[in-house]
């Protein structure tokens, strides 16, 4: 199980263990907090028959020794239940995601480690590098939501760790944002992928609108949207107009948004800020 400290605001995701988790830490203390919980995130993997897969930031300098814990890690390694891979080599020598390149790594893995008898990949995955620039973020925001698609139709569960220090606490709150497990002092919200359409659960507010707002700008452009809100616990005026500027976005492009599982209170600002005459977004 995920230890005690992981963040219970995101219970509208789908049932443990989670398929997308986010793990933001900003001290020495708080990386500690998250290598226990990594080990453990592992340790429940190896119990279910997954092969354990290790991503991490060169800087950080995570070797065999920190992972004994799970077992006898050369043996691990050479029978292939455990593989370790520098992030700077899946992104061709560092810098920003290299998007297409990475979904493709993952789709390998998961087949491979079917092939190999594996009942699927659990993934720890220190990405911090990749957004150490900020203008890096929005391409890693497509990124994550590509994962979140990904975690729902293979034999994947994974966990992104991000280190505030080294990335800023917005990119760490928007990256945190379009998971649907995120550490206790992340993001408020989340947005992202579910069975059906997308997940928006949680709280917005003044604050998290320009998150909301990043969220929505780096989905996939094109085609209709449903929005599962059923765990959207409160959603500002500000949020809404957010809400409503995305879906008119799509509908310039001939792409419906569909609200469904909408709070009654949700439904009537929308009605109130007169964005119903709009028809850019229909509420189901």
């Amino acid at each position: 199980m995920l230890p005690a400290m992981w963040s219970t605001t995101d219970a509208m995701g789908p049932p443990s263990p989670p398929g997308h988790a986010c793990w933001v830490y900003g001290s020495e203390a708080e990386r500690r907090a998250f290598h226990e919980g990594a080990l453990a995130f592992l340790a429940e993997g190896r119990a279910r028959g997954e092969r354990l897969v290790v991503v991490s930031d060169s800087r950080l300098d995570v070797g065999p020794a920190d992972l004994a814990p799970l077992g006898d890690v050369t043996a691990m390694t050479e029978r292939g239940e455990l593989v370790m891979h520098d992030l700077a080599d899946l992104s061709a020598g560092g810098g920003p995601v290299a998007l297409e390149r990475q979904v493709a790594v993952l789709h390998r893995s998961a087949d491979a480690a079917r092939a190999a008898g594996w009942s699927g990949v659990r993934l720890v995955y220190e990405a911090s590098s990749q957004v150490v620039d900020p203008n890096w973020c929005d391409g890693h925001l497509t990124w994550e939501q590509r994962v979140g698609q990904l975690v729902l139709d293979q034999p994947l569960v994974m966990m992104c760790a991000y280190d505030e220090r080294a990335v800023g606490p917005e990119v760490a709150d928007a990256l945190a944002s379009v998971h649907p497990r995120r550490s206790g002092r992340a993001a408020t919200f989340g947005v992202y992928p579910c069975v059906g359409g997308l997940a928006l659960e949680g709280e917005v507010d003044a604050c998290q609108v320009r998150l909301l707002e990043n969220a929505l700008a780096t989905l996939p452009p094109d085609g209709p949207v449903t929005l599962d809100a059923a765990g959207a616990t409160f959603f500002d005026a500000g949020a809404t107009g957010v809400l409503a500027r995305f879906a008119a976005r799509r509908a310039e492009r001939g792409s419906e948004v569909r609200v469904r599982s909408a709070s009654p209170a949700l439904a009537r600002l929308w009605e109130l800020f007169g964005f119903t005459e709009t028809r850019a977004g229909r509420f189901l």
